[in-house]
């Protein structure tokens, strides 16, 4: 990419990197609804990252915070 770092994976990267997969996919099997939890968590941060850049409108942000408190409180209500 022409960034300089001449930096190449050694073993112990790759070995980590398969840790930090290897993780996730037991945390998967034993709760599905983890994964669903993290891709809520990603678009609310994604909506952020675009509405500090300006990407979306105040209020389309306001729009999309609000629905995740809605989905945050169905999920706890439907936990108990």
């Amino acid at each position: 990419m022409g960034f300089g770092l001449q930096a190449e994976p050694g073993s112990s990267h790759i070995e980590n990197h398969k840790a930090y997969v290897q993780t996730w996919i037991r945390s998967i099997r034993e709760k599905p609804e983890s994964l669903i939890r993290v891709i809520k968590d990603a678009q609310g941060a994604a909506s952020y990252m675009d509405w500090k850049a300006g990407l979306i409108s105040d209020r389309e942000y306001l729009t999309s915070k609000e629905k995740t408190i809605e989905i945050r409180t169905r999920d706890r209500q439907q936990e108990r």
